[in-house]
C-alpha cells in the first residue's frame, strides 16, 4: 500500500464526524434544562456554550456527510436551556424587585402609623400634662421598634 497515493488511503483516514461536540452539546442542554428550576444564570451559560457546540457538529457532520441527528438534539435541547434560563432569571428578577417595592410601602404605611400615634401622645401630653416634661417620644419610639422585633415568649 503506498500512502502518497490519496485514493488508496482515503478509507483507512479516520474523518472527524462531530459526534463528541454533538455528545458535549447533547449533555450541556440536559444538565442546563435540570438546573433551572435551581438557578436561571448557569442554564444560560450552558445553553450559550451548547448551542455554539451543537451548531459546530452540524456543521463538521455536513462537511463529512455523517448523520446530523444528534448535533440537531443537542442544539434544539441547549436552545431550550437557554430560553428557560432567560425567562427564570427575568421572573427571578421581577419577583425580588416587586418584594422590594412591596416590603417599602409596608414599612411607609408602619412609619406613617407610628408618626401619627406619635403625634397623638404629644396632642395628648400637650393638654393633659400626663407624661414627664422630659419624655423623649422618639427615643422611646426608636426603642418601641427595636422590641417589636423580638419573637414574643
Amino acid at each position: 500500500m503506498d500512502l502518497n497515493n490519496l485514493e488508496e488511503n482515503k478509507n483507512i483516514i479516520p474523518r472527524y464526524t462531530g459526534k463528541g461536540l454533538a455528545i458535549a452539546a447533547l449533555t450541556l442542554g440536559i444538565v442546563g434544562l435540570v438546573l433551572t428550576s435551581c438557578t436561571g444564570i448557569l442554564p444560560l451559560i450552558l445553553g450559550i456554550v451548547g448551542v455554539v457546540l451543537g451548531v459546530a457538529s452540524i456543521v463538521i457532520a455536513k462537511k463529512n456527510n455523517s448523520p446530523i441527528g444528534l448535533g440537531i438534539a443537542g442544539t434544539i435541547l441547549s436552545a431550550m436551556s437557554l430560553a428557560t434560563g432567560i425567562f427564570v432569571t427575568i421572573f427571578i428578577k421581577e419577583s425580588f424587585i416587586d418584594g422590594i417595592e412591596q416590603s417599602m410601602d409596608e414599612y411607609k404605611k408602619f412609619n406613617d402609623s407610628m408618626k401619627t400615634i406619635l403625634d397623638s401622645l404629644e396632642k395628648i401630653n400637650s393638654d393633659t400634662n400626663f407624661l414627664p416634661v422630659n419624655f423623649d417620644f422618639d427615643a422611646n419610639l426608636d426603642s418601641a421598634i427595636n422590641d417589636m422585633g423580638e419573637a414574643p415568649k
